[in-house]
This record gives structure tokens, sequence and C-alpha cells, in this order.
């Protein structure tokens, strides 16, 4: 096979990946976005920032959708929320939602909530805390019936 046919071949079924990070701002200069961009979409690390430089938003995107552990922050630094993504196709319409646990936490630092999600709804028994640590309220959301197909599991 001629070199120059297969040079085309390997670039037919390996195209060049355009990778960039951009990058967005407050007003002030300060760092507000960072977020990885593949061919135009999102894909890869992503961050949001407080205006104090507190790390607001942690995760990772896949052909523009969340997927995997996303971590919340209050501008203090400690956790508001974390939990995971996953992308799922119903219709031939992909869609990223919250599947597996979901723990939230008060400013203070204690325990909020805690429970599980099922292709992005809540389900089994949720824990409810006041600011004190005290547990207010045990839920049962019951389980999901509905059959949709998870595309990939991260």
């Amino acid at each position: 096979m001629n070199i120059g046919y297969l040079s085309l071949f390997l670039l037919w079924l390996f195209p060049p990946q355009d990778t960039t990070v951009a990058k967005d701002y407050f007003a002030d200069g300060k760092i507000y976005t960072v977020t990885t961009i593949k061919n135009g979409v999102k894909w890869g690390p992503y961050k949001m920032y407080h205006r104090n430089g507190q790390v607001q938003v942690e995760g990772e995107y896949q052909e523009g959708m969340m997927v995997g552990k996303w971590t919340y922050r209050y501008d203090t630094g400690i956790k508001s929320s974390e939990g995971s993504y996953n992308i799922f196709a119903k219709n031939g319409v992909s869609e990223s939602k919250k599947h597996g646990e979901w723990t939230k936490w008060h400013r203070n630092g204690l325990l909020e909530s805690k429970g599980n999600y099922y292709m992005g709804v809540a389900v089994g028994v949720w824990k409810y805390y006041d600011d004190t640590g005290e547990l207010t309220e045990s839920k049962n959301f019951g389980e999901y019936e509905e059959f949709e197909i998870p595309l990939k599991k991260y």
C-alpha cells in the first residue's frame, strides 16, 4: 500500500483532536471557570471558582455532558454537596443525570442530607439532618421503575 494512502486512511480513522483549555474571568481579572474543550465540546476537567478564589464546582465533562464525581463547595472551601452523574439514553436522546449516592452538607460542614439517585430520580431512604447534626427525618422515596439504558458507567 502506498504510504500516502495509508496516511489518508489513518487520518480518516483517527482524526486529529483539537483540545484547548478555555478560561473565563470575573470583571476584576480573577479566574471564574476553567473548561477543557475537545473538538468544540466540553470534554475533560472543569472548575468554577468563587470570587474569593475558592473552588466552587469541580467535575468532568464527556461529549458536553457531566460525568463522574462532581463536588460543590461553599465560598469557605467547605463541601456543600457531592455525587456522581452518568449518561443515559432514552428514545435516542442522551442525557446526564444524577446517579448513585449524593451527600449535602450545611455551611458549618455538618451533614445535611444523604441518599441515592437512580437515573436522576431520588430513590430509597434519604436521611436529613439539622445544622447541629441531629437526624430530623428519614424519607423513603421507593424504587424507580422506568427502564433506561446507561450508555456508560462512570
